[in-house]
This record gives structure tokens, sequence and C-alpha cells, in this order.
């Protein structure tokens, strides 16, 4: 169950990333 929230934020990271790069920070704090 862990695996598959950390994939699936990982996954909803990228999409912010493509739209926001500054997000990429505010995702590994």
């Amino acid at each position: 169950m862990l695996q598959e929230i950390m994939i699936w934020k990982g996954y909803n990271g990228i999409w912010k990333i493509r739209r926001h790069p500054a997000g990429f920070e505010s995702m590994r704090k």
C-alpha cells in the first residue's frame, strides 16, 4: 500500500513539475 501511494505521489509530482518547475523543490521537502 505504501508503495502505491509513493508511485501515485511521484506520478502527480511529474505533472506538477511540468506545469511548475519550482514545484519539484516543494515536493522534495
